[in-house]
């Protein structure tokens, strides 16, 4: 009996200690694991649960430690590509009309390596084309707890803001704390600022404004007199600004900023660039441009400086006499060509400055094409033309007009076709009927003699 009295206050007593143990308190967030990552050398661990010696990210829900090595602090440089409208942000006056710029062509991807392009070679083939989306390889600051975070998150597949996601997308340098030269720094709101690093300033360089050239309806070549900054040969080497160009900005007297774009604006010989204010696929064919809206406000004023823009910093060109963006003549010029091709003569006279007539004859297209000067001089009703300019065993080509003067772009004279050459024309054709049905004919004669056999 006492030894059955003693069992059961013992399993009273062990009932008590359970019942005492299951109304203890749980915790309202219990442990989930932890998780690391590598980020630099150093080993940074990170919980969903508050551990000790942890810090929350915002409001995630998400704690992290640094659990080996030394860490990341301060700020640190690393790469990534950017939209021109990150690119461009702070450095020019507006950057709403950037979007991505279309090419119509499936070459010419890699000749300009800072590019950020979609080129895929089975979907560019497919697609006829297409697009450059910005700026790559571009150096970049970021504050050390920003970007350990930013991959935190990323490993976790937590949402990101948006400075989270611009600082995830960075590849740090090999040595994360060595400050290039040039750099955009990413702020806690996501956008990017510039350090904006003056290579050098170079006052005595000549510029010369073309419009309605084969790269675009105005074209500016920048010709340097004691520097070789500005590659316009088919190599990089010697030259500073060349192919990993990155951006160019127009500037001015009035202080208002446009920037350029690759393959629309910016060649692999930076010292020629070229822009659209009306027909944004003036250019060669090549590139579809998304930024005219912005181009079109430089006409009627004067650009003052060009920078261009280089992973090494800025080279900056000023011109003391500037570069006025002529507009465009108002009204239509039209001309004809005399029957025998021997002069021409203008429908209207256009009220210009300085004005020069030009008719040309030009064989072959593209950088292939060869122009041959048959008049260039003095406005005139009607000029007299050089045939003999034109090569005997010269190919067939194509006539144009042009008149350049000092106050509008380039005049570009247009040509109705006259009776006579209507009439030409309709006998050309009746020609060509006739040589069709002759063959047809031959054709039907081999039919019918094939099956016969």
């Amino acid at each position: 009996m006492r030894k059955q009295k003693l069992l059961t206050k013992a399993l009273a007593a062990s009932m008590a200690v359970f019942m005492s143990v299951s109304q203890l308190s749980v915790p309202a967030f219990a442990a989930e694991g932890t998780k690391s990552v590598s980020i630099a050398g150093s080993t940074y661990t990170y919980s969903a649960e508050a551990l000790e010696g942890y810090t929350q990210i915002g409001n995630s829900g998400l704690y992290y430690k640094l659990t080996n090595g030394t860490g990341l602090s301060g700020t640190i440089y690393g790469t990534s590509n950017l939209t021109y409208k990150e690119f461009y942000s702070g450095d020019v006056s507006s950057t709403d009309s950037f979007d991505v710029v279309t090419t119509a062509s499936t070459s010419k991807y890699s000749v300009l390596s800072n590019a950020w392009t979609d080129y895929k070679k089975e979907s560019a083939e497919a697609a006829g084309g297409y697009h450059v989306k910005g700026v790559a390889n571009v150096n970049i600051a970021v504050d050390s707890d920003l970007y350990v975070e930013s991959i935190i998150l990323k490993d976790a597949n937590k949402e990101l803001s948006k400075a989270y996601e611009e600082a995830s997308d960075i590849t740090l340098n090999e040595n994360p704390t060595q400050v290039p030269s040039q750099y955009k720094t990413l702020q806690n709101n996501g956008s990017y600022v510039s350090n904006n690093k003056t290579v050098t300033t170079v006052t005595d360089a000549v510029p010369t404004l073309t419009t309605g050239s084969t790269w675009g309806e105005y074209e500016i070549d920048v010709v340097e007199t004691s520097t070789k900054y500005l590659r316009n040969s088919r190599q990089d080497e010697g030259f500073p600004v060349n192919s990993t160009i990155q951006g160019i900005i127009l500037e001015t007297t009035e202080g208002y900023k446009v920037g350029l774009e690759h393959l629309s604006n910016i060649w692999v010989q930076p010292y020629k660039l070229s822009f659209n204010v009306a027909n944004e696929a003036a250019t060669m064919g090549i590139a579809k441009s998304d930024n005219t809206a912005e181009f079109a406000k430089l006409v009627n004023k004067t650009i003052n400086k060009i920078t261009y823009v280089t992973p090494e910093g800025n080279y900056v060109y000023t011109f003391a006499d500037g570069i006025f963006i002529k507009p465009a003549y108002s009204e239509e010029i039209s001309g004809t060509f005399s029957d025998d091709m021997k002069s021409f003569t203008l429908n209207q006279l256009p009220t210009v400055k300085n004005g020069t007539l030009t008719v040309t004859y030009t064989v072959g297209a593209g950088h292939m094409k060869t122009p041959y000067t048959l008049y260039s001089g003095a406005i005139a009703k009607s000029v007299s033309l050089d045939l003999n300019a034109i090569p005997s065993d010269a190919e067939g080509g194509t006539y144009s007009v042009t008149i350049s003067c000092d106050d509008y772009a380039d005049i570009y004279v247009a040509i109705p076709v006259t009776e006579a050459q209507k009439a030409q024309l309709q006998e050309l054709i009746k020609q060509a009927e006739t040589a069709l049905k002759g063959a047809g004919a031959d054709d039907s004669v081999l039919l019918a003699h094939k099956m016969r056999q």
